[in-house]
């Protein structure tokens, strides 16, 4: 299924290429499922210098930069994310999630406790904050 969408979404950037919604759609894609990271890095990359301002897409390169290894730009990605869209349950997951991995323990907890705050039924926050900062 990820195969036909995302050459579903090359499709569109062949026609489009600069469809930041379509680079977005396609980068968080293949990063959330561990697919063709260095494609979704560069993808969202371009996303991101067409629409800088977007926290969406920030927050998609970011999660792409973590799901590489780069934990420090990940990082910092994701923060300027929380400061564009800062309400956002999504978002601060995955700033928790990378700040975890960064072995930031307080931090991470205290961005999913946001989260869970906003949206209390999202499957798997509970257990990270109720594990105060272990990842699923």
């Amino acid at each position: 299924m990820v195969d036909e969408a995302a050459a579903a979404f090359r499709k569109v950037l062949t026609l489009a290429p600069d469809d930041a919604e379509a680079m977005n759609y396609l980068g968080y894609m293949l990063a959330d499922h561990d697919r063709d990271l260095d494609e979704a890095v560069r993808v969202l990359h371009r996303a991101t210098e067409l629409d800088p301002d977007n926290g969406y897409y920030l927050d998609s390169l970011g999660w792409a930069l973590f799901k590489q290894g780069d934990l420090p730009t990940a990082l910092q990605t994701l923060e300027k994310a929380v400061q564009v869209v800062p309400a956002d349950a999504v978002i601060l997951e995955h700033l928790g999630d990378i700040l975890a991995a960064s072995g930031e323990s307080e931090e991470a907890l205290a961005a999913w406790k946001k989260a869970l705050a906003l949206s209390p039924e999202t499957p798997g926050l509970r257990r990270k904050v109720e594990g105060k900062g272990s990842l699923e």
